[in-house]
């Protein structure tokens, strides 16, 4: 990986606020664009996503997604 790609990477405060959704639409596209190119951070982001815990409340934001009502349920994940 080039010093140029790693200058750009996450730290931990940043990647926990994409997972959480709590940043701005500017920064979380400057994000987007990064693990496009960065497979370290997109591993990152991945793991954070799936292991973290937050509340899936219909309207809360996921990295550009945003959550409607539940429309399932099975035993590995909830849609």
């Amino acid at each position: 990986m080039s010093a140029a790609v790693l200058a750009g990477c996450l730290d931990e405060t940043r990647a926990a606020a994409f997972a959480a959704g709590e940043l701005t639409a500017v920064a979380r596209e400057e994000i987007e664009a990064h693990v496009d190119d960065c497979d370290t951070c997109r591993r990152v982001l991945s793991t954070l996503v799936r292991t973290s815990a937050p509340s899936w409340q219909p309207g809360a934001q996921v990295g550009r997604y945003v959550l409607g009502e539940r429309i399932g349920r099975g035993g590995m994940a909830e849609v």
